[in-house]
């Protein structure tokens, strides 16, 4: 019998980029990491509609990384899906699915009747009347299973993007995940994440870039993954900062936050990470390592280099070992 085996692969399939995360499990329930393959998209942000050409991209990172799994665990985001806790009496289960689905029409940023739409309840808490309900639209469902079957893998559970990073991340009070077009805060009550989001990203960087030195969006986007946002108004920069701690003010109206990490691949970007420092000097904001991605696998300065990168779908392969 092998002393290790693979848990589901992490895919965390985003506008620009998918990355693949293998993780294994050792007799005496030890988990390590084993391999990680990441790929840039080509046309980013239309791959979405385009399941076939996709699907062969994540099939060649799992011939990449070596490895016989087909299980794979996914994940969905705001504002296409959101959880939110609460509280409801004493009822039934049908009674509950039915205020469930009302809390999801007041929650969720689309129109729940004329978008088809799963909507999901689970205890939270039982002694206290605790619940979460979750709300997906159906259509963006459709095509993450659609993309895996064009991969040949098997999708063994859909999760929400701020349970993963949370698996990634246990110790932080708030994450904040920097995406392409997007940037979401998750903060953490009794486990369970609140989501803000905010439609600012990498992708604002970049036009920030081609605009101060007259580039195109390629050549910018070359120049943000070199040498970062140097030679960048200041003013530009403090803007960005301002809508992400905008987020983390709002989501102290809820909870008590102290500790707030930064991921995603906008995190690599140290000059918004220190306006954003300068915004919230009352916590402290870091942009963490992930300690399952430490270990053997990989040298200790990739793996400081790519984290923000990999961390996401880390906390996806964790699913099956929560």
């Amino acid at each position: 019998m092998a002393d290790y085996r693979s848990l589901p692969l992490g895919l965390d399939i985003g506008t620009s980029r998918v990355r693949m995360v293998l993780l294994e499990r050792g007799r005496r329930g030890f988990v390590r990491l084993r391999a990680v393959a990441a790929r840039s998209l080509p046309n980013a942000g239309s791959s979405a509609g385009r399941p076939q050409e996709l699907g062969a991209i994540i099939a060649s990172m799992r011939a990449e990384i070596g490895t016989k799994e087909r299980r794979c665990v996914l994940s969905v985001g705001a504002p296409d899906a959101l959880v939110h806790t609460m509280t409801f009496p004493k009822m039934t289960g049908l009674e509950r699915a039915g205020a469930a689905r009302l809390e999801a029409k007041r929650i969720a940023p689309w129109d729940v009747e004329e978008q088809e739409s799963v909507v999901r309840v689970q205890i939270a808490e039982r002694a206290e009347y605790r619940y979460v309900v979750g709300v997906l639209r159906t259509a963006v469902l459709a095509a993450r299973r659609a993309v895996v079957r064009a991969a040949g893998l098997r999708l063994v559970a859909l999760d929400y993007d701020g349970f993963a990073l949370q698996r990634a991340f246990p110790d932080l009070d708030a994450i904040i995940d920097i995406g392409t077009h997007r940037s979401r805060l998750h903060a953490f009550i009794a486990g369970t994440p609140c989501s803000w989001y905010t439609d600012v990203g990498g992708s604002d960087m970049t036009s920030a870039i081609a605009a101060e030195f007259g580039l195109d969006a390629e050549a910018a986007e070359k120049r943000k993954r070199i040498v970062g946002l140097a030679g960048i108004e200041n003013g530009k920069v403090a803007q960005i900062a301002t809508n992400l701690s905008s987020m983390i003010h709002e989501a102290q109206q809820r909870i008590a936050i102290r500790r707030v990490g930064v991921t995603g691949n906008g995190a690599r970007l140290t000059e918004i990470v220190a306006h954003l420092r300068l915004h919230r000097r009352d916590v402290e904001i870091d942009v963490p390592v992930a300690e399952i991605l430490r270990g053997d696998a990989y040298p200790d300065d990739v793996v400081r280099s790519a984290a923000t990168d990999w961390a996401h779908a880390a906390g996806l392969a964790l699913h099956a070992s929560a």
